[in-house]
């Protein structure tokens, strides 16, 4: 089960890839995203709303702390360093905000390691146009 779905994670990186080609033909979205439920994120790793927003900002967008959410406007952001906060979620958000914007530097993508070891090589084969002969080996796919 979870190598059928590392190997997935592969096939959507290389999706990604292709959306990060098509977005800058999009308009880009105006009205305001707001995200509710979710407070439980604040316990994880880090406070994930707030490091979130600090990110966001960082880079110029806006984004607003809610009790139990957080708020977007949409905004340009320019590139600059993404911190992960020690957390692999947050690393990989960085990661899917730098497809849209360029110069955008994590500063710990090995913290994607707990959940996706092979991240990081992943992620450098699809933006360098790899293909599916890239899949990870099963057994580089185990849970350790």
């Amino acid at each position: 089960m979870r190598t059928a779905s590392r190997a997935s994670t592969w096939t959507s990186l290389q999706q990604a890839s292709s959306l990060r080609r098509s977005w800058g033909s999009r308009p880009s979205p105006t009205p305001p995203t707001t995200l509710y439920g979710i407070g439980h994120i604040r316990g994880h790793e880090t406070d994930r709303i707030a490091a979130l927003v600090g990110e966001l900002r960082a880079l110029g967008g806006e984004a607003e702390e809610l009790a139990d959410g957080i708020r977007i406007v949409p905004r340009k952001l320019h590139g600059g360093r993404w911190r992960a906060h020690h957390d692999h979620r947050l690393a990989t958000t960085g990661a899917l905000v730098g497809l849209a914007v360029p110069d955008v530097e994590i500063d710990d993508i090995g913290t994607t390691a707990k959940t996706m070891p092979e991240f990081p090589e992943l992620w450098q084969r699809m933006l360098e146009g790899g293909s599916d002969d890239a899949t990870p080996r099963p057994e580089a796919l185990q849970a350790s």
